[in-house]
């Protein structure tokens, strides 16, 4: 099995798709040879201040005048661990992906190098023995160092796929531990923020998402799954600073993000009935969906339309969806 890039450092390479993983169904369904879906002209606009998210870790010790702080309850600190631990084995199974990988990224004949190494390594992380944990260990040190030295050579495609491996990468480490000390210090900490900037510099919305049409589906696809990353990320983050006694804040830079799509929307394989249910979510969202921060504390003064607003979203949402509603509900009561 070779987990390096051999010196190079192409957006893709002939991998044949994992029979585990998928079967020929879901690539005839997704591209296949000749009909894969082209994310080549993916149009995307950052919204996001990406240097507020790369310096996000110095928050701990220099925290500015208007953040608000925040706190995980015992209970989200014990359900994130748990979902997060569940992860890296989703990508053992047919079919299964982490809910921020979406299955077109895998569509076709060609596997993007870091999704294609991430997949090798999980087998190898599921399956090894007593006795080989350190070499286990030290090839996903490895290969998270290299994503990150090689990170500003990738492409849009390549960069998502390897921040997603990375973000993996960081999970298997963070719960590697058998009496409970983490692997993950703050310096793989820092750099999973860097991978966050670098995504979110490349754009997180599709410009028809300000106007309440519906965007190219190849593009909502890049833009759905990097927020998912993205928030996923930050989670980790989070979970991170509570368990090591650091303070941690609202990720106030996030601010009027989409929260995560419906689940018909997420996993929708065909671009007709992703238009069709696009349609629908246009035409029951007119003004625009729920964003990430009508999650965060509010007034009460505008208390009765958020939750009305949330309810509607809570509707339609996915196992990923849930997961963060969860979590803000316990830590904020909204």
């Amino acid at each position: 099995m070779t987990v390096g890039y051999s010196g190079q450092t192409p957006a893709t390479r002939s991998v044949p798709i994992p029979c585990s993983q998928y079967n020929e169904g879901d690539q005839r369904i997704y591209g296949g040879t000749n009909n894969a879906i082209d994310f080549t002209k993916v149009d995307l606009v950052c919204t996001v201040d990406s240097s507020r998210v790369r310096n996000r870790w110095l928050e701990a010790f220099l925290p500015s005048e208007n953040q608000r702080p925040k706190n995980f309850p015992t209970c989200i600190v014990l359900l994130l661990s748990r979902v997060f631990k569940t992860y890296p084995r989703m990508m053992l199974r047919q079919g299964g992906l982490p809910p921020f990988i979406h299955p077109a990224q895998l569509a076709g004949q060609e596997l993007p190098i870091p999704l294609a190494n991430c997949f090798s390594i999980a087998r190898m992380w599921d399956g090894q023995v007593r006795g080989s944990e350190t070499l286990v260990r030290e090839i996903i040190r490895r290969e998270m160092n290299r994503l990150h030295t090689e990170r500003r050579s990738y492409d849009q495609m390549t960069l998502l796929a390897a921040s997603q491996a990375f973000l993996i990468y960081a999970i298997m480490l963070f719960f590697a531990s058998d009496i409970g000390d983490s692997l993950v210090d703050r310096q793989t900490l820092i750099n999973l923020l860097e991978f966050a900037c670098d995504i979110t510099s490349t754009g997180t919305m599709c410009p028809a998402e300000f106007s309440d049409t519906r965007p190219d589906w190849p593009s909502w696809i890049v833009a759905s799954a990097k927020r998912r990353t993205l928030y996923t990320m930050y989670m980790l983050d989070n979970l991170f600073c509570s368990l090591n006694s650091l303070p941690y804040y609202i990720a106030e830079e996030l601010e009027s993000l989409p929260a995560p799509a419906s689940k018909v929307l997420w996993e929708a394989s065909r671009k007709d009935v992703w238009e069709k249910e696009y349609n629908i979510y246009l035409a029951e969202w007119i003004g625009g969906g729920l964003t990430i921060d009508e999650l965060w504390p509010v007034s009460e003064t505008g208390a009765l339309e958020r939750r009305k607003r949330v309810d509607k979203w809570l509707e339609s949402v996915d196992e990923f969806g849930m997961m963060l509603y969860a979590v803000t509900l316990a830590t904020h009561g909204v």
